[in-house]
Protein backbone atom coordinates (compact mmCIF):
# COMPACT_ATOMS: atom_id res chain seq x y z
CA UNK A 1 0.00 0.00 0.00
CA UNK A 2 1.42 3.23 -1.01
CA UNK A 3 1.51 5.94 1.08
CA UNK A 4 -0.27 8.21 -0.60
CA UNK A 5 -2.86 5.67 -1.11
CA UNK A 6 -2.91 4.99 2.99
CA UNK A 7 -3.05 8.88 3.66
CA UNK A 8 -6.42 9.21 1.78
CA UNK A 9 -7.90 5.84 3.54
CA UNK A 10 -7.12 7.69 6.25
CA UNK A 11 -8.58 10.77 5.69
CA UNK A 12 -11.77 9.30 4.52
CA UNK A 13 -12.11 7.19 7.60
CA UNK A 14 -11.31 10.06 9.84
CA UNK A 15 -14.14 11.66 7.90
CA UNK A 16 -16.77 9.71 7.88
CA UNK A 17 -16.02 8.53 11.81
CA UNK A 18 -16.52 12.33 12.86
CA UNK A 19 -19.78 12.45 10.49
CA UNK A 20 -20.92 9.21 11.90
CA UNK A 21 -19.99 10.24 15.46
CA UNK A 22 -21.80 13.70 14.91
CA UNK A 23 -25.22 11.86 13.74
CA UNK A 24 -25.41 9.67 16.99
CA UNK A 25 -24.07 11.39 19.31
CA UNK A 26 -27.72 13.86 19.98
CA UNK A 27 -29.60 10.33 19.95
CA UNK A 28 -30.68 9.06 23.61
CA UNK A 29 -32.64 5.96 22.60
CA UNK A 30 -34.98 3.70 24.80
CA UNK A 31 -34.51 1.26 26.40
CA UNK A 32 -31.15 1.90 27.05
CA UNK A 33 -29.91 -1.73 26.11
CA UNK A 34 -30.73 -0.73 22.43
CA UNK A 35 -28.72 2.12 21.93
CA UNK A 36 -25.96 0.10 23.63
CA UNK A 37 -26.37 -2.84 20.99
CA UNK A 38 -26.46 -0.63 18.05
CA UNK A 39 -23.54 0.99 19.01
CA UNK A 40 -21.54 -1.54 20.04
CA UNK A 41 -21.85 -3.53 16.26
CA UNK A 42 -22.05 0.39 14.76
CA UNK A 43 -18.27 1.57 16.45
CA UNK A 44 -16.87 -1.93 16.40
CA UNK A 45 -14.11 -0.45 13.60
CA UNK A 46 -14.47 -2.74 11.06
CA UNK A 47 -12.96 -1.71 7.20
CA UNK A 48 -15.41 1.20 6.37
CA UNK A 49 -14.88 -0.21 2.77
CA UNK A 50 -18.26 1.17 1.45
CA UNK A 51 -17.76 4.56 3.22
CA UNK A 52 -14.44 4.93 1.29
CA UNK A 53 -15.49 4.48 -2.03
CA UNK A 54 -18.44 6.88 -1.90
CA UNK A 55 -16.10 9.21 -0.71
CA UNK A 56 -13.12 8.64 -3.40
CA UNK A 57 -15.83 8.37 -6.53
CA UNK A 58 -17.40 11.93 -4.81
CA UNK A 59 -13.84 13.16 -5.18
CA UNK A 60 -12.95 11.98 -8.68
CA UNK A 61 -16.71 13.09 -10.44
CA UNK A 62 -16.07 16.58 -8.95
CA UNK A 63 -18.30 16.39 -6.02
CA UNK A 64 -18.35 17.33 -2.03
CA UNK A 65 -18.05 14.66 0.25
CA UNK A 66 -19.99 16.67 2.24
CA UNK A 67 -23.16 15.67 0.01
CA UNK A 68 -22.70 12.47 -0.10
CA UNK A 69 -22.15 11.49 4.12
CA UNK A 70 -25.73 11.21 4.93
CA UNK A 71 -25.54 8.16 2.63
CA UNK A 72 -22.45 7.07 3.45
CA UNK A 73 -23.79 6.91 7.20
CA UNK A 74 -26.72 5.01 6.04
CA UNK A 75 -24.54 2.99 3.86
CA UNK A 76 -22.89 1.67 6.87
CA UNK A 77 -26.30 1.37 8.76
CA UNK A 78 -27.11 -1.21 6.41
CA UNK A 79 -23.89 -2.96 6.34
CA UNK A 80 -23.42 -3.50 10.13
CA UNK A 81 -27.41 -4.52 10.57
CA UNK A 82 -26.23 -7.22 7.92
CA UNK A 83 -23.82 -8.22 9.83
CA UNK A 84 -25.39 -8.70 13.08
CA UNK A 85 -27.92 -10.84 11.19
CA UNK A 86 -25.59 -12.62 9.69
CA UNK A 87 -23.96 -13.76 13.05
CA UNK A 88 -27.46 -15.23 14.35
CA UNK A 89 -27.82 -18.63 15.12
CA UNK A 90 -30.44 -18.67 12.45
CA UNK A 91 -27.49 -17.99 9.58
CA UNK A 92 -23.80 -18.62 10.37
CA UNK A 93 -24.01 -18.79 14.24
CA UNK A 94 -20.66 -16.87 14.56
CA UNK A 95 -19.02 -15.75 17.65
CA UNK A 96 -17.01 -13.47 16.92
CA UNK A 97 -16.80 -10.76 14.69
CA UNK A 98 -13.73 -7.82 15.10
CA UNK A 99 -12.12 -9.35 17.56
CA UNK A 100 -15.17 -9.07 20.37
CA UNK A 101 -18.26 -11.36 20.57
CA UNK A 102 -20.56 -11.27 18.02
CA UNK A 103 -23.96 -9.13 19.18
CA UNK A 104 -26.22 -11.78 20.24
CA UNK A 105 -23.64 -13.58 22.33
CA UNK A 106 -23.02 -9.89 23.89
CA UNK A 107 -27.10 -9.21 24.15
CA UNK A 108 -29.09 -11.98 23.02
CA UNK A 109 -30.58 -13.08 19.94
CA UNK A 110 -33.78 -10.78 20.27
CA UNK A 111 -31.87 -7.66 21.45
CA UNK A 112 -29.31 -8.23 18.24
CA UNK A 113 -32.32 -8.96 15.81
CA UNK A 114 -33.85 -5.82 16.89
CA UNK A 115 -30.56 -3.63 16.78
CA UNK A 116 -30.08 -4.49 13.11
CA UNK A 117 -33.50 -3.99 12.47
CA UNK A 118 -33.40 -0.44 13.98
CA UNK A 119 -30.59 0.12 12.11
CA UNK A 120 -32.29 -0.52 8.76
CA UNK A 121 -34.80 1.78 9.98
CA UNK A 122 -32.78 4.66 10.84
CA UNK A 123 -31.03 3.98 7.49
CA UNK A 124 -34.37 4.29 5.16
CA UNK A 125 -35.36 7.22 7.41
CA UNK A 126 -32.04 9.15 6.15
CA UNK A 127 -32.82 8.17 2.42
CA UNK A 128 -36.38 9.48 2.79
CA UNK A 129 -34.88 12.94 4.46
CA UNK A 130 -32.34 12.67 1.59
CA UNK A 131 -34.89 12.47 -0.99
CA UNK A 132 -36.45 15.84 -0.78
CA UNK A 133 -33.02 17.42 -1.39
CA UNK A 134 -33.55 16.77 -5.17
CA UNK A 135 -33.75 14.08 -7.92
CA UNK A 136 -30.52 13.16 -7.91
CA UNK A 137 -31.21 12.27 -4.11
CA UNK A 138 -34.20 10.92 -4.73
CA UNK A 139 -32.31 8.50 -7.66
CA UNK A 140 -29.50 8.07 -4.84
CA UNK A 141 -31.97 6.80 -2.16
CA UNK A 142 -33.92 4.20 -4.66
CA UNK A 143 -30.18 3.02 -5.64
CA UNK A 144 -29.61 2.17 -2.36
CA UNK A 145 -32.86 0.87 -0.83
CA UNK A 146 -33.14 -1.51 -4.08
CA UNK A 147 -29.45 -2.58 -4.00
CA UNK A 148 -30.07 -3.66 0.00
CA UNK A 149 -33.25 -5.17 -0.59
CA UNK A 150 -35.04 -7.84 -2.74
CA UNK A 151 -32.95 -7.21 -5.40
CA UNK A 152 -29.68 -7.05 -3.92
CA UNK A 153 -28.40 -8.01 -0.35
CA UNK A 154 -31.30 -9.96 1.15
CA UNK A 155 -32.02 -11.90 -2.12
CA UNK A 156 -28.15 -12.71 -2.07
CA UNK A 157 -28.39 -13.75 1.91
CA UNK A 158 -31.39 -15.89 1.40
CA UNK A 159 -29.73 -17.62 -1.59
CA UNK A 160 -26.78 -18.24 0.50
CA UNK A 161 -28.93 -19.86 3.13
CA UNK A 162 -30.94 -21.86 0.66
CA UNK A 163 -27.72 -23.70 -1.03
CA UNK A 164 -26.15 -24.51 2.10
CA UNK A 165 -25.97 -28.23 1.88
CA UNK A 166 -27.36 -28.51 -1.36
CA UNK A 167 -25.02 -30.57 -3.32
CA UNK A 168 -26.68 -30.93 -6.21
CA UNK A 169 -27.05 -26.60 -6.28
CA UNK A 170 -22.64 -25.95 -6.71
CA UNK A 171 -23.16 -24.53 -9.39
CA UNK A 172 -21.30 -21.26 -11.20
CA UNK A 173 -24.68 -20.04 -11.69
CA UNK A 174 -25.94 -19.97 -8.43
CA UNK A 175 -22.08 -18.76 -6.87
CA UNK A 176 -22.47 -15.90 -9.27
CA UNK A 177 -26.32 -15.06 -7.81
CA UNK A 178 -24.80 -15.20 -4.48
CA UNK A 179 -21.75 -13.11 -5.07
CA UNK A 180 -23.49 -10.51 -7.02
CA UNK A 181 -26.56 -9.76 -4.22
CA UNK A 182 -25.16 -10.44 -1.48
CA UNK A 183 -21.88 -8.69 -1.45
CA UNK A 184 -21.94 -6.70 -5.07
CA UNK A 185 -24.65 -5.05 -5.10
CA UNK A 186 -24.17 -2.54 -1.87
CA UNK A 187 -20.54 -2.29 -3.54
CA UNK A 188 -21.94 -0.91 -6.92
CA UNK A 189 -24.43 1.27 -4.61
CA UNK A 190 -21.15 2.82 -2.91
CA UNK A 191 -20.24 3.60 -6.25
CA UNK A 192 -23.19 5.21 -8.05
CA UNK A 193 -24.56 7.07 -5.40
CA UNK A 194 -22.11 9.68 -5.84
CA UNK A 195 -22.24 9.41 -9.52
CA UNK A 196 -26.04 9.91 -9.46
CA UNK A 197 -25.34 12.69 -6.96
CA UNK A 198 -23.28 14.78 -9.40
CA UNK A 199 -25.45 13.85 -11.97
CA UNK A 200 -22.93 12.27 -14.39
CA UNK A 201 -23.62 10.53 -17.75
CA UNK A 202 -25.40 6.81 -18.07
CA UNK A 203 -21.78 5.75 -19.97
CA UNK A 204 -20.04 6.84 -16.98
CA UNK A 205 -22.51 5.08 -14.76
CA UNK A 206 -22.09 1.73 -16.15
CA UNK A 207 -18.95 1.76 -15.97
CA UNK A 208 -19.08 2.13 -12.37
CA UNK A 209 -22.13 -0.09 -12.10
CA UNK A 210 -18.92 -2.92 -14.03
CA UNK A 211 -16.24 -1.68 -12.05
CA UNK A 212 -18.74 -2.63 -8.65
CA UNK A 213 -19.71 -6.01 -10.31
CA UNK A 214 -16.12 -6.94 -10.46
CA UNK A 215 -14.78 -5.27 -7.45
CA UNK A 216 -17.44 -7.36 -5.17
CA UNK A 217 -16.47 -10.41 -7.14
CA UNK A 218 -12.64 -9.92 -6.18
CA UNK A 219 -13.89 -9.44 -2.33
CA UNK A 220 -16.06 -11.82 -2.07
CA UNK A 221 -13.24 -14.67 -3.51
CA UNK A 222 -10.26 -13.10 -1.57
CA UNK A 223 -13.29 -13.91 1.80
CA UNK A 224 -13.96 -17.30 0.64
CA UNK A 225 -9.76 -17.91 0.38
CA UNK A 226 -9.66 -16.39 3.86
CA UNK A 227 -11.97 -18.51 5.86
CA UNK A 228 -9.54 -21.90 4.50
CA UNK A 229 -6.53 -20.27 5.25
CA UNK A 230 -6.85 -16.78 7.32
CA UNK A 231 -5.80 -16.67 10.83
CA UNK A 232 -8.83 -15.62 13.16
CA UNK A 233 -6.42 -12.99 14.81
CA UNK A 234 -6.40 -11.22 11.80
CA UNK A 235 -9.48 -11.39 10.41
CA UNK A 236 -11.55 -10.95 14.47
CA UNK A 237 -14.02 -13.85 13.51
CA UNK A 238 -14.43 -17.56 13.36
CA UNK A 239 -12.70 -19.08 10.69
CA UNK A 240 -14.00 -22.33 8.63
CA UNK A 241 -17.66 -21.37 8.64
CA UNK A 242 -18.13 -22.32 5.07
CA UNK A 243 -16.63 -25.71 5.45
CA UNK A 244 -18.75 -26.49 8.57
CA UNK A 245 -21.71 -25.56 7.35
CA UNK A 246 -21.32 -26.35 3.79
CA UNK A 247 -21.96 -23.05 1.74
CA UNK A 248 -21.45 -22.31 -1.76
CA UNK A 249 -18.56 -20.75 -2.20
CA UNK A 250 -16.12 -20.28 -4.49
CA UNK A 251 -13.42 -22.34 -2.88
CA UNK A 252 -16.14 -25.34 -3.58
CA UNK A 253 -16.91 -24.33 -6.48
CA UNK A 254 -13.37 -23.24 -8.44
CA UNK A 255 -11.30 -24.55 -5.17
CA UNK A 256 -8.47 -22.74 -4.35
CA UNK A 257 -5.95 -22.81 -7.47
CA UNK A 258 -9.15 -21.75 -9.67
CA UNK A 259 -9.82 -18.76 -7.08
CA UNK A 260 -6.45 -17.20 -7.71
CA UNK A 261 -6.70 -17.45 -11.27
CA UNK A 262 -10.53 -16.13 -11.61
CA UNK A 263 -8.96 -13.16 -9.24
CA UNK A 264 -6.67 -12.50 -11.76
CA UNK A 265 -9.05 -12.56 -14.74
CA UNK A 266 -11.45 -10.10 -12.68
CA UNK A 267 -7.97 -7.66 -11.44
CA UNK A 268 -7.19 -7.39 -15.50
CA UNK A 269 -10.87 -6.51 -16.35
CA UNK A 270 -11.69 -3.82 -13.55
CA UNK A 271 -8.27 -2.34 -14.21
CA UNK A 272 -9.61 -1.84 -18.19
CA UNK A 273 -12.71 -0.36 -17.27
CA UNK A 274 -10.70 1.76 -15.38
CA UNK A 275 -8.46 2.82 -17.78
CA UNK A 276 -11.66 3.00 -20.63
CA UNK A 277 -13.18 5.73 -17.85
CA UNK A 278 -11.82 9.68 -18.74
CA UNK A 279 -11.44 10.31 -14.69
CA UNK A 280 -8.87 10.48 -12.58
CA UNK A 281 -9.07 6.37 -11.60
CA UNK A 282 -5.78 5.83 -9.72
CA UNK A 283 -7.13 5.57 -5.71
CA UNK A 284 -10.03 2.91 -7.39
CA UNK A 285 -6.85 0.96 -8.84
CA UNK A 286 -4.66 1.34 -5.81
CA UNK A 287 -7.89 0.57 -4.01
CA UNK A 288 -8.30 -2.65 -5.85
CA UNK A 289 -4.89 -3.98 -5.07
CA UNK A 290 -5.69 -3.74 -1.61
CA UNK A 291 -8.31 -6.00 -1.56
CA UNK A 292 -6.69 -8.31 -3.43
CA UNK A 293 -4.17 -8.09 -0.85
CA UNK A 294 -6.32 -8.26 2.51
CA UNK A 295 -5.28 -10.49 5.38
CA UNK A 296 -8.21 -9.81 7.12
Amino acid sequence: MSTIFKKQVERYISYFEDKLHKYMQPMHIKPAILQESIEYSLFAGGKRIRPILMYAVTEIVGGDMQNVSNFAIAMEMIHTYSLIHDDLPAMDNANMRRNLPTNHIRFGEGQAVLAGDALLSEAFSICMQESLLGEEYRQAGICLAQCAGIYGMVAGQAADIFYQNRTDSVNEENLQFIHLHKTGKLIIASLLIPAYLQKVDATILHHFYAFGDYLGKIYQFTDDLLDIQGSNKLLGKDIGLDAKTNKLAATSVYGKEGCQKLLQEYQQKAMSILDSMPLQTDFLKDFLQYLLDRKK
